[in-house]
């Protein structure tokens, strides 16, 4: 029985191996221009990440799939392997002004074997501890987004959420660096943070991909309630960067995940940096990011050491990381410096100001303190 049981395990393993090769191909594409240098992400642009956290690209590990000039060749990637398959749970309750979401964050799809087993290949780059874990997922999102002002920052932790049943956070890591450059998944383009949220920087050969010459199908939603597509555009070709705005979407035909011909605003990830999303182009309710089910918190290493992929924006930026934007007058403070003043942590100073633009009279109260006294504490610590 031990053995009838070991051979039931290969051939699962093996055909499981086998599906995911085949649909990998489905992507169209085996290399991608990844970011390797310190250009800037603080402001909405093409090629970029506006971050809410960051002002500038961290610079990259030396990764032998990466070359010179940030072509990731994702064929020569290693990837943490196993197949373990999930219990997924994951609702779309159509109602007007929302859709509401609900899920257990388990992916559809199998995965690989977390933790990171140490003397496996994916091991020497990336010591990624954490085991994927069951969540709780509630989000309101948008059924008739409408485009913002003015493009918005993305936070760390989860800025959408895959049709999958995992989350899609954007591109960066913790030390502000190329996560899909740098970092290790599985063979599904996934891998869990520190409270065990399965979640993807970029596209998955375990998504369907549809028809090739086709646009690519519905993937997600970003928390702004416009959909995500895969990396095909209208003429079913892979999408280039040149092909969309600052925020990684355009405006053109597409079909949504009900079967319904849109022509509206959406979102493509093609295998160009920043992958996913760049910002956010629609109007986005503040109050579902800071619902966000945990804080984005992967304590991983590498061969130069250990690292963290960074906080939720409630719980402050990762540790080394960037000062928040947003504070009065658009300024950068130094939040540890502000919090100091307050006798507050920084976690709880960044928890109550929130997204940006932060909300002073809001903080205040959060915080038991005058509008008067956390202004000027932001003043003293550098906010114009």
């Amino acid at each position: 029985m031990q053995k009838l049981f070991g051979l039931l395990t290969v051939l699962l393993v093996s055909t499981l191996t086998v599906s995911a090769d085949s649909q990998r191909q489905k992507l169209g594409y085996s290399e991608g221009m990844g970011a390797v240098d310190h250009r800037s992400m603080g402001k909405a642009a093409r090629d970029t990440i506006y971050s809410c956290q960051f002002t500038s690209l961290g610079g990259s590990l030396n990764r032998p799939w990466v070359g010179e000039d940030g072509t990731v060749y994702f064929l020569k990637k290693p990837f943490v392997k196993g197949s373990k398959i999930w219990n997924s749970n994951i609702k779309f309750d159509e109602s007007n002004p929302n859709i509401a979401v609900t899920g257990n964050g388990l992916p559809n799809h199998v995965t690989g074997d977390f933790p990171i087993k140490s003397g496996t290949t994916a091991y020497q780059y990336d010591h990624n501890p954490n085991s994927i874990k069951q969540q709780r997922l509630s989000y309101a999102i948008p059924s008739n987004p409408k485009i913002a002002s003015k493009p918005s920052c993305l936070p760390m932790g989860s800025i959408g959420i895959a049709l999958s049943g995992g989350v899609f956070f954007n591109a960066l890591d913790a030390d502000k660096r190329d996560a899909v450059a740098n970092e290790i998944f599985d063979a599904c383009e996934g891998h869990p943070q520190q409270q065990g949220q399965y979640h993807y920087h970029h596209n998955s050969p375990c998504f369907e991909q549809g028809n090739a010459g086709e646009h690519s199908p519905q993937l997600g939603y970003a928390f702004d309630g416009f959909g995500i597509y895969g990396a095909r555009g209208e003429n079913g070709q892979i999408i280039s960067n040149k092909e969309l705005d600052e925020c990684h979407g355009h405006i053109g035909l597409a079909i949504d995940r009900l079967g319904n011909q849109i022509d509206e605003y959406h979102y493509h990830i093609n295998n160009e940096f920043p992958y996913t999303l760049g910002c956010f182009k629609g109007v986005v309710d503040q109050s579902m990011l800071e619902r966000r089910p945990s804080p984005q918190g992967d304590m991983r290493g590498d061969t130069r050491g250990g690292n963290r992929q960074g906080g939720d924006i409630r719980n402050g930026p990762p540790s080394g990381g960037g000062n928040m934007r947003g504070g009065p007058g658009g300024g950068r403070p130094d939040l540890s410096e502000a919090a100091k003043k307050l006798g507050v942590s920084e976690q709880a100073l960044m928890r109550a100001l929130g997204p940006p633009p932060p909300n002073f009279s809001n903080a205040a109260k959060n915080l038991g303190i005058s509008e008067r006294k956390l202004q000027e504490a932001m003043r003293a610590a550098g906010a114009p």
